[in-house]
């Protein structure tokens, strides 16, 4: 059995680095996290484990959610924003790359949007704010919303450093 070298802290505690969020909080204007942490969080509103967003409807939050979920547990998320779109709601959501897994099927056929990274995220470790370097797959964006026509998603690829250099610019500027 795999046994992970660093075990000082669960890894589905994992943080998104601000860059990411940045760079995809412009696009879509999020209105709640839905897998955050009352220490970590990009939104006003965001649900922890012990308020739970499986518990809530959404769309009560507003229309756009951005989540990272724990990476142990992906399928009941993708399921509930799958349920979510059908409301209306948009959940924009950071997952390990997904091709050649059983869940592709299902999020193939519901998602609008997935955006492949070029470049691995070094994710944010929750004990001392530090990049974790030692994310040993891709990631995808995935973006679940009402879709209108029965058609496959639409693939998107950008590199990590250009999302990088992007949140630089905006920094300095400010």
């Amino acid at each position: 059995m795999f046994e992970p070298k660093d075990k000082s802290f669960d890894k589905d505690a994992l943080q998104t680095p601000p860059y990411l969020f940045s760079w995809l909080d412009r696009k879509f204007h999020f209105d709640v996290d839905l897998a955050a942490n009352a220490e970590h969080h990009f939104c006003e509103s965001y649900f922890t484990q012990e308020n739970s967003a499986f518990d809530w409807d959404w769309m009560e939050f507003g229309e756009r959610g951005f989540c990272n979920p724990p990476y142990s547990k992906i399928d009941p998320w993708v399921a509930k924003a799958i349920d979510e779109a059908k409301n209306g709601f948009t959940t924009v959501m950071l997952i390990p790359e997904i091709n050649g897994e059983e869940r592709y099927a299902s999020i193939l056929e519901h998602c609008k949007t997935i955006v492949h990274i070029v470049g691995r995220i070094g994710f944010v470790r929750p004990d001392d704010g530090t990049e974790y370097k030692n994310n040993n797959r891709g990631s995808v964006i995935l973006e679940f919303g009402a879709k209108y026509f029965d058609t496959p998603p639409n693939h998107i690829y950008v590199h990590r450093d250009e999302i990088k250099a992007e949140y630089e610019e905006l920094v300095k500027d400010e």
